[in-house]
């Protein structure tokens, strides 16, 4: 993970890309369990968490538990982007 996220900061100082962010599953492991350090830029827990309540399967359902225990929460941002997403209902 860490040569990876050294070539990504590579790239974007070459400017071969302009932005990342890091979604998804590794994006949770940052909020979790802060290992590495190489600075990155990774999804808000807000938006991570609108998108498992979006797909909504049993392990991102299991994730928005664990998440919601384990890590803080802005739960204004979180309510903002559930409502720009229309997830106010799920």
């Amino acid at each position: 993970m860490e040569k990876t996220l050294k070539i990504i900061n590579q790239m974007r100082r070459k400017k071969v890309i302009a932005d990342y962010a890091i979604g998804g599953a590794v994006a949770t492991i940052f909020y979790v369990e802060p290992i590495l350090k190489i600075k990155t830029k990774v999804l808000k827990m807000e938006h991570l968490l609108a998108i498992m309540l979006q797909t909504d399967r049993p392990k991102d359902r299991a994730r928005i538990t664990q998440l919601m225990d384990e890590t803080k929460i802005n739960m204004k941002n979180f309510l903002t982007v559930l409502k720009r997403h229309n997830l106010m209902n799920k």
